[in-house]
């Protein structure tokens, strides 16, 4: 997994807790398509990332991260 690619994954954190809205694709993968690409991966989160979640002692992995940004997709905004 490339540092872009976790750097983008933090980028998407950040616009969700900002309540902005997240891009629809990520270069030409749609966004949803794009974050599945993580579901395999079990490693550990950057700290940076971990903190955004609310979770920095948990160490989350990149796995549960994307998981829960596509879980985000699909709640209703309020």
């Amino acid at each position: 997994m490339s540092a872009a690619r976790i750097a983008k994954l933090e980028e998407l954190l950040r616009l969700d807790a900002g309540f902005l809205p997240m891009p629809a694709k990520i270069g030409a993968v749609p966004l949803r398509e794009w974050l599945e690409t993580f579901r395999d991966d079990r490693r550990q989160a950057p700290a940076n990332i971990a903190a955004l979640l609310d979770r920095p002692s948990e160490g989350p992995t990149l796995h549960e991260v994307a998981v829960t940004l596509i879980g985000r997709l699909t709640e209703p905004k309020a």
